[in-house]
């Protein structure tokens, strides 16, 4: 339609210069046909086109004859159609002198078309064997990014389950490591024979892992809610130690809503009461201190305990604890978080976690995951 349309304006300019307009019904008559013809015998070529294709190098030669053979009797038959329309419309419009010029039956009409207009329609054919490549070309690249697209979404959702799944078993992990040095420390109370600190000791660690089970299996948790599970701890560690065992936070509160990996404070002060005042007779603190630097923010567990030492087994800091620690940092973040175990200058051992920090919503702080 829009290829008549474009002939029938372009007839109805070059008549009207030429100060012998045409009826509309005319203009119709001798543009609209041509090409709506070529319309309904679109599907027969573009079959042709598909079920001998020229795209495929090795075959174009030996199919171009069939093309060729096509196109004519496609050609034929449009002319042949458009000419029996074309015959019986109305040519009332134009002058006596001029129609007798025109041809007088079908057959004479029909053959001069095939003459004048044959070679025409047979590159029309081939324009329209091109476009239906062209139109196949690009649903088939939509297509395909559309398939990619699928692709990168599902395997983004794979490597997402993947990482949960890791999460969720060192996370299994952790949580017996850490239940049975608390077992064991209820152990040696009762092996003292100090059952009131047995017995706080458990009601302590009851409401830890109540507390912990609360969470659920989140990989992350708010800074605060981290901060309260690390007080659970201490207050267990405090029945132990008594007064050998001070601690001192220092995370501002503007810090307390940022979203942390779950439990990735509790290992590493679990690491220091055990190796900070457990091997040592005097008070040891515990200092817990949060701190954004850049777009980073800087979590440390410091005691001014003996500081590290090599043991039988390896570097300290390479324990159950620490190694998960440090694979889930790698999981949720990859190498923009870092875990890090050092000797302070002043004395004792620093445990320094590193993570990528960046603002959120209404300028509350929170992780880029």
């Amino acid at each position: 339609l829009a290829m008549g349309a474009a002939e029938m304006f372009k007839a109805f300019v070059s008549q009207e210069a030429q100060h012998h307009p045409m009826p509309f019904h005319a203009l119709f008559e001798q543009n609209i046909p041509w090409w709506l013809i070529w319309a309904a015998l679109s599907p027969a070529i573009f079959w042709i086109a598909g079920r001998f294709r020229l795209d495929e190098k090795e075959r174009f030669f030996s199919r171009l004859p069939i093309h060729f053979l096509a196109a004519a009797i496609l050609a034929s038959i449009h002319l042949t159609l458009t000419g029996l329309l074309y015959f019986h419309s109305d040519f009332s419009y134009i002058p006596e002198t001029v129609r007798k010029f025109l041809p007088q039956t079908t057959r004479e009409l029909i053959v001069r078309w095939h003459e004048s207009f044959l070679i025409m329609d047979m590159l029309t054919y081939g324009v329209l064997i091109g476009l239906y490549y062209v139109i196949e070309y690009q649903r088939r690249l939509r297509d395909e990014a559309l398939v990619s697209e699928q692709l990168r979404a599902q395997s983004a959702q794979l490597q997402h389950r993947m990482v949960e799944a890791r999460l969720h078993a060192l996370r299994m992990e952790l949580n017996p490591h850490f239940l049975f040095n608390a077992l064991n420390s209820i152990s040696a109370l009762v092996r003292k024979k100090e059952n009131s600190a047995a017995i706080s000791m458990i009601a302590g660690l009851g409401d830890l892992l109540r507390a912990t089970l609360e969470r659920g299996t989140n990989a992350e948790m708010p800074l605060g809610e981290e901060l309260r599970l690390v007080e659970l701890y201490m207050n267990i560690a405090r029945v132990r130690f008594a007064d050998r065992l001070k601690t001192l936070v220092d995370v501002p509160t503007s810090l307390r809503d940022v979203m942390v990996p779950t439990l990735a404070l509790q290992p590493l002060v679990e690491n220091a009461v055990r190796h900070g005042i457990g091997e040592t007779e005097r008070a040891v603190t515990i200092g817990i201190s949060a701190r954004k630097d850049g777009d980073s923010l800087v979590l440390q567990v410091t005691d001014d305990g003996p500081g590290l030492v090599e043991r039988a087994n390896g570097a300290a800091g390479n324990g159950i604890g620490l190694s998960n620690t440090r694979a889930r940092l790698d999981q949720l973040y990859g190498p923009r978080a870092t875990l890090t175990l050092s000797n302070a200058p002043t004395g004792g051992a620093v445990a320094t976690i590193r993570l990528p920090l960046q603002l959120g919503v209404n300028g509350v702080v929170a992780y880029a995951g």
